[in-house]
């Protein structure tokens, strides 16, 4: 139980800090780091014994509290105790034998949750899951509600990006009447987790129910607006419908990006003004690129792959290669470094499509060969399935 816990504290300093630290440079950083958020010294030789990167030894418990402090616990026991799996056996008992559960049990698992507790994740799911495969709409969506997750807040919209996919799920295992499409776009909760987060590419296409959803979906607010005609945009480009993917992509340039915009908005306002060239040009000139760039550096790199999600395949596919291509491939490469912390590929399916794209075009097959396996990827959200055929079936052509 002890390595256990030890390793669950490593993790967790690892992703208060952003990455694994290997290097002197990462060390001396992460030291820093601990003084800045703890006025606690830890010094270099203690954080490589402690990682590993030296013979280890066994860290004192005064800085195993300064770790979990670090990390945001009152000491290293409360630490230990947030993380032991049996202090979660309670919650799941809970969770089996009733349908209502209380506000504290929200609360509870969606502070282990954030904390990235495999435990309490496990049983946050469990919950949904229940809740989505025997209940009606109303009873999942104020559960969902009840968790008051903020799709504005990076660790928070990790959580939401995962249950979009099991509603992606839910919805795929089942045929609606237009009538109950119609019921479940007006459903605040799935028209606010389609907006952020939820997209199906795969039943986009050959009147699949999410084309069906996204006809029916009537925009209310400007975010409304660029989610649905940014999605039609891509449809009807991927068909050569141009004409129609020019008036879609109209409609979302008309908005204008905003800091209290969700990322992925603000990103697909982006993408359409790329997209737009690219009908008018069939390809993509080196000042777009150079703007493309200028535009990614200015963003905050923590959600720097939101913004570049829908640009990013569309640039790597019809910009000329270029050094100023690689250095836009390399500088969201050190972004998504910053950021990876789930070991999942949930955010990132669109970077390795680009990657793959770009190393196809430099024959490199090795590197191919190595993003078509990232892309295959059971964690890979499978809404983008069908757009990843898409873009390669065009790219081989």
């Amino acid at each position: 139980m002890e390595d256990y816990i030890l390793s669950r504290l490593k993790v967790s300093v690892e992703r208060r800090f952003g990455k694994t630290p290997i290097t002197k440079s990462d060390m001396e950083f992460l030291a820093s780091d601990i003084y800045l958020k703890t006025k606690h010294l830890v010094s270099y030789n203690t954080l490589r014994r402690f990682f590993g990167t030296v013979k280890s030894t066994k860290t004192s418990s005064s800085v195993l509290d300064f770790f979990a402090e670090y990390c945001g616990y009152e000491s290293f026991r409360d630490f230990e105790n947030s993380n032991i799996p049996d202090l979660n056996f309670n919650i799941w008992n809970r969770l089996s034998e009733f349908d209502e559960i209380d506000d504290s049990i929200y609360s509870e698992l969606k502070q282990k949750a954030l904390l990235q507790d495999p435990v309490a994740l496990s049983n946050l799911f469990y919950l949904f899951q229940k809740f989505v495969s025997i209940k009606p709409v109303e009873e999942w969506s104020y559960f969902y509600y009840n968790l008051k997750l903020d799709c504005h807040k990076t660790t928070e919209n990790n959580i939401l990006i995962l249950m979009a996919n099991m509603i992606g799920e839910f919805l795929r295992k089942n045929q609606f009447s237009d009538l109950e499409l119609n019921y479940l776009i007006n459903n605040q909760i799935l028209r606010e987790n389609m907006i952020y987060n939820f997209v199906d590419y795969s039943s986009l296409f050959d009147d699949g129910f999410y084309s069906k959803l996204i006809d029916q979906f009537s925009p209310i607010k400007s975010e409304d607006v660029v989610f649905k005609y940014s999605i039609l945009a891509l449809k009807y480009f991927n068909q050569n419908k141009f004409e129609d993917s020019i008036k879609c992509i109209e409609r979302v340039i008309e908005v204008k990006p905003k800091e209290d915009f969700f990322p992925i908005i603000n990103g697909r306002i982006q993408a359409a003004t790329i997209l737009k060239e690219i009908i008018e040009n069939n390809e993509l000139g080196e000042k777009t690129l150079e703007k493309t760039l200028n535009y990614f550096r200015q963003q905050d790199q923590n959600n720097l792959i939101l913004y570049s999600m829908e640009t990013l395949p569309l640039v790597v596919q019809y910009s000329p290669l270029c050094e100023k291509l690689e250095e836009m491939m390399d500088y969201i490469e050190r972004s998504t470094d910053l950021i990876v912390s789930w070991n999942l590929n949930l955010d990132f399916t669109m970077y390795y499509i680009s990657r793959y794209i770009y190393h196809s075009r430099l024959n490199e097959i090795k590197k191919v060969a190595l993003y078509a396996n990232l892309m295959s990827n059971e964690n890979t959200l499978l809404f983008y399935r069908e757009y990843v055929n898409q873009l390669i079936k065009k790219y081989e052509k």
